[in-house]
């Protein structure tokens, strides 16, 4: 499953090791079961896995405030992932054992979980598990900003000058000159501008998701803002330093020429055959209008939903389609 970039990677490598372990416990679940009954065991391995990721995003959006991860966000990035889930433990494994998805593309337009799929789903105990873990993230997450709205002198339980409070926050009394170039001024108030809000989680680990529904119908941002996911972020980092301490504007291009280039590689002979523009690929895959020129051009990733629909028009599998 691909996890957005600031999801730590710790918490990434426990939700991986419970789905090796969810996908052998389905394999002897349905065991000299009928094809047509094993949805039950399936749907219980999707939501194992599920349920393993829902606690590591509560306990992230818990710990860190990150904006992404709070309120109504945090809801929908794990039921993002719920669909991602479901799609790549049909793919992965399920589809080989003879179990029907539970998904589909209705309006040929992305995908999402059936009708008869989700109602099963929120009548089991783990999606009962889930909402009380999305409550307690809200009720600290609540806490936190009732904090951080607070004055300093009444977070400390007493009453603090204004002046010391002030040269607390700008790492001593100083001259404002050497303030601004101490390490220790500037850390302090990193931690001040973390505790109310204002600055966003320095963690870098988690890669965009899939959202339940209408996926890759998002507008693009602009090519110079770097590489574009599926949820409109941007996953381009700032280019090295040239000799001039300048950060080199040609590194971007380059980059994005060579990803051009591979996935060009891929696609356009097979779409060369079939006699298609890519506007009818995407058409056919039933995805956003222009998901497949951007991904063409290097300039979007693509979730899982849309690479399994974009892969399976031309023939291939998912990871024959270039990253």
């Amino acid at each position: 499953m691909k996890y957005r970039d600031e999801f730590p990677r710790n918490a990434r490598a426990r939700v991986e090791a419970e789905t090796l372990r969810a996908y052998g416990a389905l394999e002897q679940d349905i065991r000299g079961t009928e094809s047509s009954h094993r949805d039950d065991s399936f749907i219980r391995c999707v939501m194992r896995v599920f349920l393993s990721f829902a606690r590591e995003a509560c306990e992230f959006g818990r710990k860190s405030g990150h904006r992404a991860w709070s309120d109504h966000e945090l809801d929908q990035r794990c039921r993002e992932a719920l669909l991602s889930i479901a799609i790549n433990a049909w793919e992965d494994k399920a589809k080989d054992l003879s179990i029907r998805r539970i998904f589909s593309s209705p309006h040929n337009w992305g995908y999402s979980l059936d009708d008869d799929a989700r109602r099963r789903i929120e009548k089991t105990p783990e999606w009962k598990q889930y909402h009380e873990l999305l409550l307690g993230a809200f009720e600290s997450q609540s806490a936190r900003a009732a904090r951080g709205s607070l004055p300093q002198h009444e977070q400390a339980g007493g009453t603090v000058p204004k002046t010391d409070n002030a040269e607390a926050l700008s790492g001593g009394g100083a001259p404002a000159e050497q303030r601004e170039s101490s390490p220790i001024g500037t850390s302090r108030n990193r931690e001040c501008a973390a505790l109310n809000g204002s600055e966003p989680s320095r963690q870098s680990d988690l890669g965009p998701e899939d959202p339940a529904n209408g996926v890759g119908t998002e507008p693009a941002p602009p090519s110079h803002l770097g590489t574009a996911t599926e949820n409109g972020a941007s996953q381009r980092t700032a280019p090295a330093p040239g000799l001039n301490g300048r950060a080199d504007s040609t590194s971007f291009a380059a980059a994005d020429r060579t990803k051009h280039e591979r996935r060009r590689a891929v696609v356009d002979p097979i779409l060369k055959a079939k006699e298609w523009t890519v506007n009818k690929w995407g058409t056919q895959a039933g995805v956003g209008k222009n998901c497949g020129y951007e991904y063409l051009a290097g300039r979007r990733n693509l979730t899982s939903a849309n690479r399994l629909a974009l892969a399976e028009v031309l023939g291939l599998k998912t990871a024959d389609l270039p990253n």
